[in-house]
Formats: structure tokens, C-alpha cells, sequence
């Protein structure tokens, strides 16, 4: 008399089935573990590039804003405008790379001055974000 399979229809019995699988959760709770830390990291590297990037467009737009008033109230002098966009730019954790007072382009427009900072992000792949900035005078109309 034949008789069938006592587990399934292949002929496989269960406790070999179990024995193959064994430890084939392990393995899988490592991957979704290693994926789920990875986007973590990636979060926190972008999180910190967003917020340097903010802090850089701030400090430009501020020292370029100080430099226009440096020539609002003064002779249009580069090296005071400038030494007024250093020290505002310092002052909102940023780092001066280059400042350039521009003439003004029609009668109608006074002199503008150009600003880029650097702001350091704290990550070794990713070291500084720059921002640039452009603040100049109008000419009042009469």
C-alpha cells in the first residue's frame, strides 16, 4: 500500500523545510534595519545642508543690506562698505568671500554692492554652503 507525503505534496517533510529557513529572518531584519538607518543618515546630512544653506542666504542678505546702508550714509568707499559686510557676515556665523561695489549701470540707480559667504555645514562630505547677495542704492524720485 502506498502512502502519501505526510507534510505537502513535494515530498518534503516539514522539519527539513524548517531547518533550510532557519535564520532567514535574521537576515532580513538586518536589510530593513540597514536600509531604515541609511535613509536616517541621509535625513539628518540633508537636514543639516538645508539649514546651513538658510543660515548662508541670512547672513548674505544681511551683510549686503549693511554694506548698502555703509554707502547710504557715507562716500561710496569699497573698503568701508566692505568692512561693514565682514564684520555683519562674522556676526551671523558666516565667513567673507568675496565683496565688490558695483558702479550703478543707469542715472536712475546708485552704486550696488555684490556679496558671497560661506557658512560651514559641520559634515566632511558636504563642508560649506555659499549664498550670494546684491544690495545697492535708488535714486529718489524727484
Amino acid at each position: 500500500m502506498l502512502q502519501r507525503p505526510r507534510y505537502g505534496t513535494a515530498g518534503w517533510s516539514a522539519p527539513r523545510r524548517a531547518a533550510r529557513e532557519r535564520g532567514s529572518a535574521t537576515v532580513l531584519g538586518l536589510a530593513v534595519i540597514a536600509v531604515v538607518l541609511s535613509v536616517w543618515i541621509a535625513a539628518v546630512v540633508l537636514g543639516a545642508v538645508i539649514l546651513a544653506g538658510g543660515r548662508a542666504r541670512t547672513a548674505a542678505d544681511l551683510a549686503a543690506v549693511g554694506g548698502a546702508q555703509v554707502l547710504l550714509n557715507a562716500a561710496a568707499e569699497e573698503s568701508g562698505a566692505c568692512g561693514r559686510v565682514e564684520q555683519v557676515a562674522r556676526d551671523n556665523g558666516a565667513d567673507l568671500v568675496s565683496c565688490a561695489l558695483r558702479s550703478p549701470k543707469s542715472a536712475d540707480q546708485g552704486p550696488t554692492i555684490e556679496v558671497l559667504v560661506e557658512v560651514p555645514t559641520g559634515l566632511s562630505a558636504w563642508p560649506s554652503v555659499q549664498a550670494r547677495a546684491r544690495a545697492g542704492l535708488v535714486a529718489a524720485d524727484g
